[in-house]
């Protein structure tokens, strides 16, 4: 709730202060500030403070009359969490990273914010205080600390490395640490004091860990080295004395390339330092170091030192001398710094003070002589010329006011290759320090010295100065250091501020300065170029520039929150592309890291966290997105119109348009204005005599879909004369709007009566091989496959019933229909295919279809129906305005009364008479669809299919697989040769009706050769034993006769006993 700012005199302003917008409910900091009144005059005093809940806060705000107006502050209180960090490796110091404050000022813009301690600086060990300042455009600071602290720390370090001439046990002082806590953990080393030392070298590191901060550590290490150190060969220079005495190189007080004999130690590597073979020893005392390390121990090492002697040294010579003309001159001597024997002197000068010098020039050589060391001597020299200086032409720029004024070169700070006066003097050659024609002058002034050198006498000299003045010239010649910076939320770009670089003009007022981004700006990326400009009306330009990095930061950030809908498991499949990490301090790229890395989910809403971290600091940018399930469909605010009747009494018509406003939805995650709405019949239509149910629908943005309904009922009054059969006719409103009989199903028309139509003579819609029995309605009629045939007599009359095969599992295997039906222009509203199947029109098109057909379908089989299947996209028009929809009716396959269901007896038992009506509940189909695909039986099950003895597998592959055991009486019309093949399920096949000259039982020919054999019997042996060699002949030939009808039956595989479709059977 919005807070309120009340005054004693009832002054209220209700623009919330943004300084304890963060939930900060106790201020740090307490301000006086003033009010202004009506009469001018201003009094100090409090402000009361209301918010509109249980809290009360005391706020710092400036209030005038013209509104309330809050303090600088900063964003995060405190604005940096205390950083803890632990030591370096073998080091009491570490490197410090925070992430950086920010702070806004009262019109909500970020202010510059800078710290007095460097963000990844070093830091020593114990607790460092850093104190940052935000700084708004009105110069208004605000300043913030927090510490940073580098425990635990060594108050007592490691030993140094230690040499043992022998093995043996040493005990050393264990360092002591302190801890952030103040106290002093446990230091342990590995291996301790007191351990034994033996091997040439053994590296000894001590660590301690934090009491509080238990991930942190110090540590340090020191060497034992066991063995004997190395010794100095003879002679040397570290021999004693230990001495190098050298004079210093003529006219200097220094002395290089000095002779020496190089120490040198058997086994081991010598190195001095300073190297005398290289170093320029200074006058006096210099002592050189010299280490011999032995060559295969390197912790084996020993010293020693010497000294180098540079004797004498002079005091600077004077200076050269110019004189008008020949004359007596008087200069004074240098004097020696003391000598080895530590007695100053003054040195001696040939010639000597007071000479009479002469035209053009006499160089002066002055020496001093060590006391000691006879023969080391220091030297120096001047010249005195003699004629008269060179002057100055004029005009020139060493002639007053001795000052050139030049704008700075475009986009920089500084000027150079401008246009100057080059000062000249006569017989001399001019030369200027630095150079206006080659040198690169900062901002601001610039002193220049110009030497005008004589031609004939180069020691005959005269100077000048003048100054280069580039303005605007920025402060200092700098801009606004390099920034570095974390990015916001998203991890990608971030807000930065910074104070304008101040610069001032040629007469010393401010320049106006800007930059370009200006402060202020969002950044983004490794590095942004900042151009900052000082101007002086627009003409004068001087210009400086600084870098602004965004580290880490993602290149590709985290995707948009993404909205799918989940599948019947609810789940989901969602691939999004990880982002990926900009160039951090290191130069590689930054790590990035998410908290899921799956693309399936599960959940209503999964948030997925990715984040950056730079190698070097470990500060890190942070990017999200919510992955949401949808799964639940619109709702109507306030649900369908409501229902209607609409009365067509005395209008001629059977029928009336209705009109109605769309119904509005909502939804969790769709906007309202991005959820579509569709009825069907759409508003405005024609509505038929009767009741006609509307169906709307509302669909998000994933594809879920709610629905609600209503009616609308064509009503009127309906008076047949004379009154209509109830048994035989229904009084109903025609097109016209008179009332008229209509003969309901199963009778016709006939003398303006309706009598039972005989279907059995107008449709015949029995089997050839059936008989047809007329019945009343609502038997309608009956038929019955005559004698020796199987099947249901309507679509199936067969010698032998069709069985199906055993099948390895019929539990998840469907029976698969495919049906093309077309709902008629006057019906599909909008939907226009050609445009977009998957419009709101055409969903709604397809989702009434599926609910008007699907009563059609179950009524097939209720028990087995399982789902229709309508492929959105699939769906198309006619050039009557129709609109076809393709789409599967699934029936379980385990039911036996599917399984050999016919398309003829499927399309008649579900959607035929619809279709021939013309009408599917509220939509209007077409009756003859000319476009339609016919229907297709799509079932696919043969695998594993299998049949029983005196079947034959046949697999039907018209477009899938469907695998029927077919009697051998049906597929081998000569089983029985040309006698009749009787097969009942579950029994064996039975030939009857056989022909002369074949057995009985089978219809087998009787051999030839057998019936002379017969005869012959017959002759010779009588008739008795005749009769029983017939009997066993037949027994034979019956024998085998029936294992060849075996093996003629299939594939001759075993299987389980065949089921018998039910009312299911082979034309014959």
């Amino acid at each position: 709730m919005e807070p309120r700012v009340t005054t004693k005199h009832g002054i209220q302003n209700k623009r919330l202060c943004r300084v304890w917008r963060r939930g900060r409910h106790t201020p740090k900091r307490k301000h006086s500030w003033w009010r202004g009144l009506s009469d001018g005059s201003k009094t100090l005093g409090p402000v009361i403070f209301e918010e509109l809940s249980e809290h009360a806060f005391e706020l710092s705000c400036v209030f005038t009359l013209l509104g309330t107006f809050c303090d600088l502050v900063f964003d995060a209180d405190p604005c940096v969490v205390e950083v803890n960090v632990q030591p370096d490796a073998n080091k009491n110091e570490a490197r410090a990273f925070w992430i950086f404050p920010t702070a806004t000022d009262v019109n909500d813009n970020p202010a510059a914010v800078s710290c007095d301690q460097p963000n990844g600086g070093i830091f020593s060990g114990g607790k460092t205080t850093v104190t940052c300042t935000a700084t708004d455009v009105t110069d208004q600071t605000e300043t913030c600390s927090f510490d940073v602290k580098v425990y635990p720390t060594f108050s007592t370090g490691c030993p140094n490395n230690t040499i043992l001439e022998t093995g043996g046990t040493w005990g050393f002082n264990t360092p002591i640490a302190v801890g952030s806590d103040d106290t002093n953990p446990e230091v342990t080393c590995k291996p301790p004091t007191g351990s034994t030392f033996t091997d040439p070298a053994t590296e000894v590191t001590c660590t301690a860990m934090d009491s509080l901060l238990i991930d942190q550590q110090v540590s340090c290490v020191f060497t034992v080295s066991v063995g004997s150190i190395p010794t100095f060969n003879t002679p040397g220079s570290c021999d004693a004395p230990g001495i190098i005495n050298v004079q210093p190189d003529t006219g200097k007080n220094t002395a290089s390339g000095i002779t020496w004999i190089k120490p040198a130690s058997t086994d081991s590597t010598v190195s001095c330092e300073p190297d005398p073979d290289t170093a320029a020893f200074p006058g006096g005392v210099t002592n050189v170091t010299c280490t011999a390390t032995n060559d295969v121990t390197p912790t084996l090492f020993s010293a020693c030192e010497f000294a180098v002697h540079v004797y004498p040294t002079l005091l600077a010579c004077p200076a050269d001398i110019i004189i008008p003309a020949a004359a007596p001159q008087d200069f004074e001597a240098p004097t020696a710094n003391a000598d080895s024997n530590e007695a100053p002197k003054v040195a001696t000068c040939d010639p000597v003070s007071g000479t009479n010098f002469s035209i053009p020039s006499t160089v002066v050589n002055c020496k001093a002589t060590d006391s000691v060391f006879t023969g080391q001597e220091a030297s120096c020299s001047f010249t005195i010329s003699v004629g008269a200086k060179p002057v100055f032409d004029a005009p020139g720029s060493c002639v007053a006011p001795f000052i050139i004024d030049v704008s700075p070169d475009d986009d920089k700070t500084t000027a150079s290759g401008f246009t100057w006066d080059k000062p000249s003097a006569t017989g001399a050659t001019v030369s200027c320090e630095p150079d206006p024609d080659s040198a690169i002058f900062q901002g601001g002034d610039t002193n220049v010295t110009c030497t005008a050198t004589d031609d004939t006498t180069p020691t005959l000299i005269e100077t000048c100065e003048l100054t280069v003045r580039v303005f605007p010239a920025f402060e200092d010649n700098e801009c606004v250091s390099d920034l570095i910076r974390q990015p916001g939320v998203g991890g990608i770009s971030a807000k930065v501020a910074w104070l304008l670089p101040k610069a001032t003009l040629k007469n010393g007022d401010p320049a106006t300065v800007a930059c370009i981004p200006e402060s202020g700006s969002s950044f983004s990326g490794l590095e942004t170029d900042v151009v900052c400009t000082a101007s002086e009306a627009d003409v004068d330009v001087s210009t400086c520039s600084f870098k602004v990095s965004i580290q880490p930061s993602f290149i590709q950030g985290c995707p948009e929150d993404t909205l799918v809908v989940a599948d019947s498991n609810g789940e989901q499949v969602v691939p999004w592309e990880p982002p990926t990490g900009n160039t951090d301090s290191t130069g590689e790229p930054a790590n990035v890291t998410c908290n899921y890395a799956g693309w399936t989910f599960n959940q209503t809403e999964t948030l997925v966290k990715c984040v950056a971290t730079d190698a070097l600091s470990s500060l890190t940018a942070e990017c999200s997105f919510k992955v949401i399930l949808d799964s639940t469909a619109p709702s109507f605010t306030d649900g369908c119109p409501n229902d209607v009747s609409i009365n067509v009494t005395s209008t001629g018509s059977n029928m009336a348009a209705h009109t109605w406003e769309m119904p509005e939805a909502t939804d969790d995650y769709t906007p309202p204005t991005q959820i579509k709405v569709s009825c069907v019949p759409a508003s405005n239509s024609t509505f038929l005599f009767g009741e006609t149910t509307v169906l709307c629908f509302a669909i998000d943005s994933v594809g879920n879909t709610g629905s609600c309904s209503f009616t609308v009922s064509v009503i009127g009054t309906v008076e047949c004369t004379p009154e209509c059969n109830a048994t035989s006719s229904t009084c109903t409103l025609s097109n016209k709007g008179e009332s008229e009989c209509i003969c309901n199903e199963g009778y016709t028309p006939s003398d303006d009566q309706c009598t039972n139509k005989d279907e059995c003579k107008v449709d015949q819609p029995c089997h050839a091989m059936a008989d047809c029995l007329d019945l009343e309605p609502p038997e309608m009629f009956n038929c019955s496959c005559k004698e020796g045939y199987f099947g249901d007599g309507m679509y199936s009359c067969s010698s032998a019933p069709v069985v199906f095969p055993d099948l390895d599992s019929t539990e998840n295997l469907e029976k698969v229909f495919n049906v093309e039906i077309a709902i008629a222009d006057s019906s599909v509203g909008a939907c226009e295919p050609y445009v977009d199947t998957e419009s709101v029109e055409c969903i709604a098109l397809v989702r009434t279809f599926i609910i008007q057909v699907t009563p059609l379908y179950q009524q097939v089989s209720v028990d087995s129906f399982i789902r229709i299947d309508v492929n959105q996209t699939s769906i198309r028009c006619c050039r009557n305005g129709s609109v076809i929809i393709p789409h599967n009716v699934i029936y379980n396959f385990s039911y036996e009364g599917i399984r050999g269901m016919s398309v003829d007896e499927f399309y008649d038992k579900s959607i035929k008479a619809a279709v021939e009506s013309g009408r599917m509940g509220s939509l209007t189909v077409v009756v003859n669809c000319t476009t339609c695909q016919v229907t297709k039986d799509h079932t696919d099950v043969c695998a594993g299919a299998q049949c029983g003895e005196g079947y034959t597998l046949v697999n039907d592959t018209i477009g899938k697989c469907i695998p029927t055991c077919v009697s051998v009486c049906t597929s081998n019309s000569e089983y029985c040769n040309e006698g009749t093949c009787t097969h009942e399920v579950g029994k064996p096949v039975v030939c009857s009706n056989c022909p002369a000259e074949t057995t009985e039982e089978t219809c087998e020919p009787i051999p030839q050769q057998d019936l002379a054999l017969i005869i012959g019997l017959s002759v010779g042996l009588g008739v008795p034993a005749l009769c029983i060699i017939i009997g066993i002949i037949v027994y034979c030939v019956y024998s085998n006769g029936k294992k060849s009808k075996v093996n003629m039956s299939g594939d001759g595989g075993s299987s389980n006993d065949a089921m018998a479709m039910e009312n299911a059977g082979v034309a014959t």
